[in-house]
């Protein structure tokens, strides 16, 4: 019934015949057999990896079926979003800073407000098309580098064991967004490829956030 809600909000021409399957089984390999089966002129499949090494890497069914075929293959990555979670409000209060020279101390006091708390990462390549998204670790530090220059982000526990890091580079400019009582929100990287996100998780969210 889903399938056949999406199908109809497509508003396809009466030229365009849409015939569904129901395979059993490895998708990839399914994928692989029906294409074969149809002798396809082009084969589509979405990206929608759970973890974030899964989303940069195009995704295991995907990765799959483009490797196993020599038929024309379409990867359809999917909508880069920013979660609700840290979208900007109507009455948030929004800083671009451009300035290099204003990058470190700036970053340096970010760290120290926001040390500890639940973060949420979203990163986007608009060139290439690559997203990810993790949640739920905490803000260890935000820094920058003005000798290489790079920003760098880790998140995790700030004495634990698992640690994500991001190295940015080509940074055109930070967006720090706070609400109406000064508290931070989101801090917007934008470099020359996209954006890297991280916002905050309120308090009340945190039931919400994957172990």
């Amino acid at each position: 019934a889903r399938f056949c809600r999406f199908i109809a909000t497509l508003d396809l021409p009466s030229s365009i015949t849409v015939r569904q399957e129901i395979l059993e089984g490895y998708a990839a390999e399914r994928v692989l057999d029906l294409a074969e089966a149809v002798r396809a002129d082009l084969v589509v499949v979405g990206r929608h990896g759970r973890a974030a090494l899964e989303r940069l890497l195009i995704g295991s069914v995907a990765t799959r079926v483009v490797r196993g075929t020599t038929r024309s293959v379409l990867v359809a990555p999917e909508q880069v979003m920013v979660p609700p979670t840290v979208a900007p409000g109507a009455s948030d209060d929004a800083s671009a800073v451009t300035d290099h020279a204003e990058w470190a101390p700036l970053l340096a006091a970010f760290t120290s407000r926001n040390t500890g708390r639940h973060s949420l990462l979203a990163v986007s390549g608009s060139s290439d098309g690559t997203s990810a998204e993790e949640r739920g670790y905490r803000l260890v530090r935000v820094s920058y580098d003005p000798s290489d220059p790079v920003i760098e982000l880790v998140l995790g526990e700030p004495h634990g064991m698992r640690h994500i890091r991001r190295i940015v580079t080509d940074v055109v400019a930070l967006t720090f967004v706070s609400n109406g009582e000064g508290r931070d929100r989101v801090l917007r990287i934008t470099h020359r490829t996209g954006e890297t996100v991280i916002g905050f998780v309120p308090e009340h969210d945190l039931m919400e956030l994957p172990v």
